[in-house]
């Protein structure tokens, strides 16, 4: 999968992937269930199960902290280490 740099403190909202369209987690490729659900990330837009998107930052175009999955939390976390 290639992954773009996801917009953390960009101005607006990123497209979701739909809903539809995901029968599996975009990170660890198990099969959503009842029992395993879907979460969009707010920064890419694309759809992981609850252990794949466990972190929550600001993003840009929401006012809260919102959930991100793994990658993009290490992007912030690179992002932010290297800006020091």
């Amino acid at each position: 999968m290639v992954r773009v740099p996801s917009p953390l403190r960009g101005p607006g909202r990123v497209p979701w992937v739909s809903d539809a369209d995901a029968t599996h987690c975009m990170d660890c490729k198990l099969k959503f269930t009842v029992m395993l659900r879907k979460h969009h990330c707010r920064a890419c837009g694309e759809i992981f199960c609850n252990p794949c998107s466990p972190d929550v930052m600001p993003v840009g175009g929401y006012s809260s902290p919102q959930r991100i999955c793994k990658a993009c939390a290490s992007d912030f976390v690179n992002a932010s280490s290297s800006a020091l």
